[in-house]
């Protein structure tokens, strides 16, 4: 056979396992019988018509499982699509400096196209060890059409992390949902367990999330199922902003963990619909809302735990507005996002530091700031329901805040 119809019957090949692997909500290594093909796919030259898209890599950072958490966000011009149902599939080799390469599929769907400037600006990730890594990318959309990109990434530990051991072997790489190593997944410790994830941008000054974001969010719950494991566990995903609950899961577990990615890469803050910001009070009507919901639950959580970034309201709560508490009420708590570089925020809580030669401020319990009238509408609700506020910017915050949400031994 001529290689011009060799070449063409693997790009043939290569576009029908796109499909196939497209068909499959995923984030995950690819089946083993296509690991042939996908490896034909890195090492042989794309034919076809190109795709207008951009990689831009997100470096590896500890995340709150002290895993090195990696990644991109991918940036398409939407004009290159026309209608709705549009996707891509974009396969990723990772390959360490020894030993053999890792792949990765992530899916997108497309969101609808809202004018002809519109730019879609997805995230995807992965879990690695310390060293050093070449990352490879092809994306591929529904009308066959392909880009590609590589980069270089190196893990390592900064001059603050060097006392902490990584969960992870050195040069290894895994999917985001990964369990952790010698994770007690078969010995829970709450009976269910409710969490709230505010899917908002980490920088109160940005109206996007980041491919950071997406990643610290997916990554940080997917931690939070590992080194906090309940029989039963209810997700919600909401975005105050937006007004609206993007993800509302019962039973969830860590293999649900791209869906959740899927829901935070949709959010679109800069495009807020005008019905809702005219809603004022909406955001508090959502966040009482949810809060009613638990404390009402015909089968009450043992513990619901909000997640997220500090919120950009501080509206204050109505009195009336969460309902009762009543024995047997779930134990709440927050745990309140802070990026490194708020690590001096114009107020002080748990974790954060304050500035060179100022102690903090003694506080008189947990959920209750120096300045209530300051602090989120989340952190009000919580303190109203005599729960814990816990603001975490590193690994270290995290781990001490689960410690503390861990329930006593009998």
């Amino acid at each position: 056979m001529p290689h011009s119809a060799k070449l063409k019957t693997g790009m043939q090949r290569l576009a029908i396992l796109f499909l196939a692997l497209c068909s499959l909500f995923a984030q995950t290594p690819p089946d083993p019988a296509h690991l042939a093909d996908v490896r034909q796919a890195f090492g042989s030259p794309q034919s076809g018509a190109t795709l207008d898209c951009q990689f831009t890599p997100v470096r590896p950072a500890l995340d709150f499982s002290f895993r090195f958490q990696a990644g991109y966000m991918m940036r398409t011009p939407l004009s290159q699509f026309s209608g709705k149902g549009h996707g891509w599939a974009v396969l990723l080799k990772v390959k360490p400096e020894t030993g053999e390469p890792t792949y990765l599929l992530h899916t997108f769907d497309l969101p609808e196209i809202s004018g002809a400037n519109s730019i879609s600006e997805v995230a995807g990730g992965f879990l690695v060890g310390e060293g050093n890594y070449q990352v490879q990318a092809i994306g591929r959309d529904d009308q066959n059409r392909h880009c590609r990109a590589q980069w270089e990434i190196e893990a390592k530990l900064d001059a603050a992390e060097r006392k902490l051991n990584p969960a992870m072997p050195a040069g290894s790489v895994a999917e985001i949902a990964s369990p952790l190593s010698g994770s007690p997944a078969a010995a829970p410790k709450i009976g269910c367990l409710t969490i709230l994830l505010h899917a908002a941008p980490l920088s109160p000054r940005l109206s996007k999330l980041q491919a950071s974001d997406v990643l610290m969010l997916a990554g940080s719950l997917s931690a939070l199922l590992n080194r906090l494991p309940a029989r039963s566990v209810r997700l919600v995903v909401f975005n105050l902003e937006r007004q609206s609950v993007l993800l509302r899961k019962d039973n969830f577990t860590l293999a649900g963990i791209e869906e959740v990615t899927k829901a935070i890469n949709e959010v679109q803050l800069g495009v807020v619909d005008y019905k809702t910001l005219q809603n004022a009070g909406g955001p508090i009507e959502l966040l009482t809302g949810l809060i009613r919901a638990e404390l009402q639950a015909s089968e009450p959580s043992d513990e619901v735990v909000f997640l997220g970034p500090e919120t950009r309201t501080a509206k204050p709560i109505p009195k009336n507005d969460l309902g009762n508490t009543h024995p047997g009420a779930p134990r709440f708590y927050y745990v309140q996002y802070w990026q490194p570089s708020q690590r001096v925020p114009r107020r002080f809580g748990e974790g954060i530091a304050a500035p060179p030669g100022m102690a903090p401020p003694r506080l008189p319990s947990y959920g209750t700031f120096p300045d209530p009238a300051s602090t989120d509408s989340i952190a009000q609700a919580i303190g109203r329901l005599k729960g814990r506020t816990m603001a975490v910017s590193t690994p270290a915050d995290f781990a001490a805040a689960i410690r503390r949400m861990t329930p006593a031994k009998p």
